[in-house]
């Protein structure tokens, strides 16, 4: 599930709802969105520059109704997080692995496992020889993401799962304060 809506539907919701009733469930909506985005955000892995986290967005499309979703740049990176890959798929192209590699102190480490196990005789730091690493690494990573296929994510929808019943709770305490006064 990529985009998690909150719907509120009820007796007292029934017909028109008073402006007031309308305004507190739309800040709560506002509140809940906003947590959900949070939490969708420090799920997500950190990609090549960040845009994977930084993509991920709300909106409150009506007075009872919200969404988180995605957006920008990182659109398609997010929804293979969120699918995965499968397994004996075809590999991705080694070049969208460079960045990455180059990056992270995870790629960085694997990069430095390649050059140890097949580049022993390598010395000394030249840009020659980390681009040659560099390519070798990227490009075993990649047929090892074609061959094994990467777990999903699942960042919207464990979110989802997880405070589900806190948002409930949420919207039911804001109505309940409006019936009381």
């Amino acid at each position: 599930m990529r985009n998690i809506t909150v719907n509120i539907s009820g007796k007292i919701l029934t017909g028109r709802a008073p402006e007031q009733l309308r305004q507190a469930v739309r800040r709560e909506i506002e509140t809940i969105c906003r947590q959900l985005e949070t939490e969708v955000a420090n799920k997500i892995p950190i990609g090549v520059a960040g845009q994977a986290k930084a993509g991920v967005t709300h909106e409150v499309t009506a007075w009872n109704k919200g969404r988180i979703y995605e957006k920008g740049p990182a659109t398609r990176y997010i929804e293979v997080l969120e699918r995965g890959r499968k397994k004996g798929a075809r590999m991705p192209a080694p070049r969208h692995l460079w960045e990455w590699l180059k990056r992270t102190p995870k790629g960085q480490t694997y990069v430095e496992s390649v050059r140890q196990k097949y580049f022993k005789g390598a010395k000394g730091k030249s840009a020659i020889g980390e681009a040659r690493f560099l390519r070798q690494a990227a490009f075993l990573k990649a047929r090892a993401i074609g061959k094994y296929g990467t777990k999903p994510v699942r960042a919207y929808h464990k979110t989802y799962i997880e405070r589900k019943a806190w948002a409930a709770n949420r919207i039911k305490e804001a109505v309940a304060n409006f019936a009381r006064s």
